[in-house]
């Protein structure tokens, strides 16, 4: 290796070359056919494995232009002939010392070095041994230089680097200062020079890679096919070819590439190798280190090139290549991609495919992508397949049908096939119901048919895209094309009876697998019932909601409701305000509202009322009907009863009436209003008019009746309700008239003497009449006798009448000749209690017998017209001298006797011995 100054120069030489010096060995790849290097070269691909290395001498000195020169060893690994491609580098303390320093040594060298200088290097130390080296000097030495030449270059010529492919030998030449190379006899430095130059051509054509056309080749398994280079590059070189596929075989022919496939080869890419027969027994590469003395620091370690001549060609193995391109068949029949929305999907449709029927064996199962599609590769063989859909996608029905499709060598690789399915779509039903009554309707009044729902897309203000109408049984589906997603159930409109209380309902439409072409959501809700109530608005039929007085009220009336079927459903009780309320829970339907008990002061006279609690709107959860009812107050009369007070209802005659009699009838007080007037009958009875409202009533006289006085006291009478039965509530009073009674006063006189009596033998007192009632020969009813006055009168208790007053006695001195006289009491009027009616009269005085007999002297006969009495005449004188004056009927005018007949016939008169002058004279 040379003496220490001649290390050092190299070393220092070196260190200007410190990308030499610092390369390492790493893994690279040939290029090869079809997978051509940048520099198109063949290169080593692998750091080769240690051994030890041994020294066979000192061969020679190679001396340099610089003056320096460098001592070529003859180097052996085992037998071979190893090269040095990296003279001993110099380690102080040992820093290379290390099995471990070496070999990252070694390793850091190779790495540095191009693929290019890699490939050289092989190629180099290849030729040089195949020409020889290891027996050789001249090569030996030759391949030594173009070695080192390669890699470090001289004389300022740089080293080989990459984009350099031939080695320019002349150059080469000035490398060699003087063209000497000594050492083992062997001196031409010129032939050094030359076939160092040769070597590294030699080197460079063997790195030259070979390209194709084309790259890579697409052949069909069971098919031929040939790749041409294009570079010229002779592929007989390439003594054995292999591949990595099984069924792919390749042969050189000149410069073609002859391929071969099976038809079991499998599809895709396949890399043909070409190698050189060389690279079994590869060529050495030594590294050492020398210690600062410049003795050996370290066993020099050397490498097996495991390099081969390889290149790589890629031949694509096609086989048929099945598509299928799945799309939607639209409602409208078109056929594309588009789908509704994201529960659809085009992606993870699984179809089978089988061979030569529906039934055969499944070969390939395909799933396609999110745009549809799904291919088998090239990699089915050409024959008969048919397609069938094993899983729709998701959101899309299993309505494929089988394609049948012929895969044929002869024509193209790639067959598309289309497949088709329809999207799943779904329908909502909605089962709607009643609150409280279910499915089953409490009466006609409510339905569940007509209940109106829009369905809404994504949210209650999303797009509507159906309106529903439920049936009699509540039920209402919506079109069956609705996409899949989400929807809203909203009620518009509530059916026949109810309210609208449906809640919007939430409905997802969800794919329930392929084979359910539609989906049938339901939901449902309920709908409150509306519910009635009768209001009874009771009212007076006259007072309507006034009351009269304090004797009616509005309050208290009772009703009963009954439904259609005669069912009692409540009873209710008026307020003060005339109105009761029923339950708020009644059904529709028509009612009847009846009445049990009327309210104070009202007759039990309201009409049943039909009440009709009809659906209004779905608005109205509460539905009213009013059945007004009417009462007829209960009214009153007032029946007066007036009597006699002595006579009560028999009157002592008819100058006694119990008719005409008339009332006034005040309301509350004697003061008050005069409400009615009123009179009796022959009865004694006055009945008011009977709508006096109940209360209290003062009845007041204002005209007694006929031979009555005004005596009847004003009378309380209350007109009080007497229960709901009794319209009319009569009140009886009654009172007594005193019955007006007279008398009859009796005024007697003298008739000459008048109320002056003569002497003491005549006196007005003593007189008694007797009262007749009717005629003089009717009952008597009293007698009486005259005072000192010639004055009586009866008692004041007759009755009113005719009555007749006849002398029973004449007083003292008189003559019984009051003449029987007709008094009538009369009625005078209500204020005069006691009538009296005079009978005045005159009695004659006595002046001498009240009689003139004529007697028979002497038989004492006296009976009147005898014959032997008759013809006497006399003449009667009154008291004052005066004749008595005869009426043309013989009778004395004035009356002189009473009771007995004078006769102007003459008579004689005898006077008795008893018999005073004095009263002849004065009879």
């Amino acid at each position: 290796m040379g003496n220490l100054k001649e290390k050092e120069r190299y070393k220092l030489y070196k260190d200007g070359k410190h990308w030499v010096t610092t390369m390492i060995a790493g893994a690279m790849l040939i290029s090869g056919l079809g997978l051509i290097s940048q520099h198109n070269i063949v290169s080593a691909d692998d750091l080769a494995s240690g051994g030890q290395v041994s020294f066979a001498g000192k061969d020679g000195t190679v001396s340099f232009s610089d003056g320096s020169n460098e001592p070529v060893m003859n180097i052996r690994m085992g037998s071979q002939a190893t090269f040095c491609i990296n003279p001993f580098v110099i380690v102080h303390s040992g820093a290379l010392a290390t099995q471990v320093g070496q070999n990252d040594a070694r390793a850091a060298l190779w790495s540095r070095m191009t693929s290019y200088q890699r490939g050289l290097v092989n190629n180099v130390a290849w030729v040089g041994q195949s020409q020889g080296a290891a027996n050789d000097p001249a090569t030996y030495y030759a391949t030594q230089v173009a070695m080192w030449s390669l890699l470090a270059g001289q004389n300022g010529i740089p080293g080989m680097v990459d984009g350099n492919s031939k080695i320019d030998s002349s150059q080469l030449t000035n490398v060699l200062d003087g063209r000497t190379v000594t050492g083992q006899n062997y001196t031409g430095a010129g032939d050094v020079a030359s076939k160092a130059a040769q070597i590294l051509d030699n080197a460079a054509s063997l790195s030259q890679s070979p390209t194709f056309n084309p790259a890579p080749l697409n052949i069909v398994a069971g098919k031929s096919g040939v790749i041409d280079t294009t570079n010229g590059v002779d592929l007989s070189k390439f003594q054995r070819i292999t591949s990595d596929k099984a069924g792919v075989t390749a042969s050189a022919n000149g410069t073609q590439l002859v391929v071969n496939t099976d038809q079991s080869a499998q599809a895709g890419n396949a890399t043909l190798t070409l190698n050189t027969g060389r690279n079994t027994n590869g060529v050495n590469y030594i590294y050492g280190t020398v210690n600062p003395d410049d003795s050996i620091g370290q066993t020099l370690d050397g490498s097996g090139d495991p390099s081969r001549m390889k290149a790589n060609v890629s031949v694509n193995i096609v086989k048929a290549n099945l598509k299928i391109d799945k799309n939607v068949l639209q409602d409208n029949g078109q056929v594309n991609k588009h789908l509704t929305n994201g529960n659809y999907s085009l992606a993870g449709n699984v179809f089978e495919v089988h061979k030569d029927t529906a039934g055969g064996p499944v070969v390939k199962e395909l799933t396609t992508d999110a745009n549809g599609n799904a291919e088998t590769g090239s990699v089915m063989d050409y024959g008969h397949y048919v397609i069938t859909e094993k899983q729709a996608s998701q959101g899309l029905a299993n309505t494929f049908t089988p394609i049948a499709v012929d895969l044929n060598a002869d024509g193209q690789n790639v067959q598309t096939v289309t497949a088709t399915n329809k999207e799943v779509t779904g329908g909502i039903t909605i089962q709607k119901t009643g609150a409280e009554t279910g499915t089953q309707m409490w009466n006609d009044n409510y339905s569940l048919a007509g209940n109106i729902f829009k369905i809404h897309k994504d949210s209650i203000n999303g797009e509507v895209v159906d309106t529903v109408t439920t049936n009699d049984k509540g039920q209402a589906q919506t079109k069956t094309d609705l996409p899949l997603g989400h929807y809203v159930v909203e009620e518009v409109q509530a059916s026949k009876g109810f309210l609208k209380t449906f809640k919007p309902q939430d409905v997802d439409i969800t794919y329930q697998g392929q084979n359910v072409p539609i989906v049938i959501s339901a939901t449902g809700g309920t709908n409150q019932e509306v519910k009635g109530q009768i209001i009874v608005d009771k009212s007076g039929a006259q007072s309507g909601k006034n009351m009269i007085n304090g004797n009616y009220t509005l309050a208290g009336n009772e009703f009963d409701i009954f439904d259609e079927q005669n069912n009692l459903v409540d009873h209710v009780t008026t307020d003060a305000s005339g109105k009761a309320y029923s339950k708020t829970d009644l059904k529709l339907g028509k009612y009847t509202v009846v009445e049990t008990k009327a309210s104070q002061g009202f007759v039990k006279s309201a009409t049943p009322q039909k009440v009709d609690l009809s659906y209004v709107g779905q608005e109205v959860p509460v539905v009213f009907d009013t059945a007004y009812e009417t009462n007829q107050e209960v009214k009153g009369g007032i029946t007066i009863q007036k009597t006699g007070a002595e006579t009560g209802t028999k009157q002592w005659n008819d100058n006694y009436s119990l008719a005409g009699n008339v009332f006034k009838i005040h309301k509350d007080s004697i003061n008050g209003e005069v409400v009615d007037e009123v009179t009796t009958d022959a009865n004694g009875y006055a009945k008011t008019r009977e709508d006096l409202p109940l209360g209290h009533y003062v009845v007041e006289e204002v005209q007694a009746s006929k031979g009555f006085v005004k005596t009847f006291k004003p009378q309380d009478v209350d007109i009080t309700y007497q229960g709901q039965n009794v319209p009319i509530v009569l009140s009886l009073t009654g009172g007594t008239n005193q019955e007006v009674k007279g008398k009859t006063v009796i005024d007697k006189s003298g008739s000459e003497s008048k109320k002056t009596p003569w002497n003491s033998n005549y006196s007005l007192a003593g007189n008694v009449f007797d009262i007749h009632q009717d005629n003089a020969l009717g009952k008597v009813v009293a007698q009486i006798t005259t005072d000192a006055n010639g004055h009586a009168e009866t008692d004041a208790n007759l009755p009113l009448g005719d009555y007749y007053v006849t002398e029973s006695k004449a007083s003292q001195g008189y003559v019984n000749s009051f003449t029987p006289q007709k008094v009538t009491l009369k009625y005078a009027g209500q204020e005069v209690a006691l009538v009296a009616d005079m009978a005045a009269g005159t009695n004659q005085e006595v002046t001498g017998s009240t009689s003139v007999i004529k007697q028979d002297k002497q038989t004492g006969d006296n009976s009147q017209g005898r014959a032997t009495l008759s013809g006497a005449e006399y003449t009667l004188y009154h008291a004052d001298g005066t004749p008595v004056k005869w009426s043309e009927n013989g009778q004395p005018t004035p009356e002189i006797t009473s009771g007995k007949q004078v006769s102007r016939d003459q008579v004689t008169l005898r006077i008795d011995d008893d018999l005073h002058e004095a009263g002849v004279k004065h009879l």
